[in-house]
């Protein structure tokens, strides 16, 4: 698995799973969500008994409302980050897919996250994790 961001040795740290949607509309535009520490891709931690699926179709749902359909697997990478809110390092493994948007079927449950459509590259600059850039990298290639 990438491995993204500085290893804590020294303290201790939390692992998380998590899956992330990369979609992108027929402008060429990638999905991403501004949440209270930046720009992320859409999905969330994979909560115990859950598959990766399961857990981007929850947490699309939560998040802005949206039903949708997994296209394909991309691959996991590791992002090491330090969060102050809950003042603990993560090792947070990534898996990513991409998918397409099929419908809002209820309003979002989180409502401090902002969907905004922006092109490719420009999406890539934007999110603050490395692993995230690296996935939508990984998406384009493979076309």
């Amino acid at each position: 698995m990438r491995e993204f961001g500085c290893e804590a040795t020294d303290v201790p740290r939390r692992n998380r799973q998590a899956a992330y949607g990369i979609i992108v509309n027929d402008k060429g535009e990638l999905a991403i969500v501004h949440a209270k520490r930046g720009w992320f891709l859409p999905g969330g931690g994979i909560e115990a008994g859950e598959t990766a699926e399961e857990c981007l179709h929850r947490e699309l749902l939560e998040e802005l409302g949206w039903e949708i359909r997994i296209q394909g697997y991309i691959g996991a990478a590791r992002q090491y980050f330090y969060t102050q809110a809950r003042d603990v390092h993560i090792a947070n493994d990534g898996h990513f897919f991409t998918a397409d948007f099929m419908r809002k079927v209820q309003e979002p449950v989180e409502d401090d996250h902002v969907l905004r459509w922006v092109p490719i590259l420009q999406a890539i600059e934007m999110l603050a994790h490395e692993n995230q850039a690296w996935a939508v990298r990984q998406a384009v290639e493979q076309g």
